[in-house]
């Protein structure tokens, strides 16, 4: 299993169902919502089932977005030393 679906899959597992509180319609309190979620590879699928049957549906995806390289990883956190590549706004604050 490539990594991005096992990440996946252990987050759908960990809620798989939850309830989702709900406001209240035209001034009536009513159930909550329903939460499912399910991983389909390394997307993770929701649908959320309100009190009166209506469904909504929502997907994420997990994907890399970034990898440390060598300089990254030996740099000194304190050293002052930009490290490769990044811009001065983002260095942290001192």
């Amino acid at each position: 299993m490539a990594e991005a679906a096992l990440i996946a899959a252990r987050l759908a597992a960990a809620s798989q169902c939850f309830p989702l509180p709900h406001s209240d319609v035209d001034g009536r309190a009513v159930c909550d919502s329903t939460v499912y979620v399910e991983a389909e590879g390394k997307s993770i699928a929701i649908t959320v089932t309100d009190y009166d049957g209506s469904k909504r549906e929502y997907r994420a995806d997990v994907r890399l977005v970034a990898t440390s390289t060598p300089e990254m990883r030996t740099l000194p956190a304190e050293s002052g030393v930009r490290a490769p590549g990044r811009e001065r706004s983002e260095q942290p604050n001192r």
